[in-house]
């Protein structure tokens, strides 16, 4: 049942969780205009979690915009049961990782003189 389901602060209400399981449903029957929806109920969320994981403005800017690419990549496999915000907020978090790394091997091999 959807509303004994724990949510994290912040994570919205139950009504949110409904339209976003409703707005799921549109995206993955080729709705693109459910899925801006979702980008602009989650964006605020994602520029406040891709700043504190990349200081550099720019850089958080692409992380968003990468976390939702792959969202968008992958929304056509995800399950409408579960909740979009928490796998959304990991994905974007994997991503962030992601990209740390690539730059700091691309800062190691600016560094090394071979």
């Amino acid at each position: 049942m959807i509303a004994a389901r724990v949510m994290p602060a912040g994570a919205g209400n139950t009504g949110e969780l409904l339209e976003d399981r409703e707005l799921l449903v549109r995206v993955q029957a080729g709705d693109a205009g459910a899925f801006d929806a979702l980008v602009q109920r989650y964006l605020p969320r994602a520029r406040i979690l891709a700043r504190r994981l990349m200081p550099d403005p720019d850089d958080a800017d692409d992380l968003v915009q990468d976390a939702f690419l792959r969202a968008l990549d992958r929304i056509a496999t995800f399950d409408v049961a579960r909740a979009f915000g928490p796998w959304f907020t990991r994905l974007l978090i994997n991503t962030g990782i992601d990209q740390r790394r690539k730059q700091a091997v691309r800062r190691t091999d600016a560094q090394d003189p071979e």
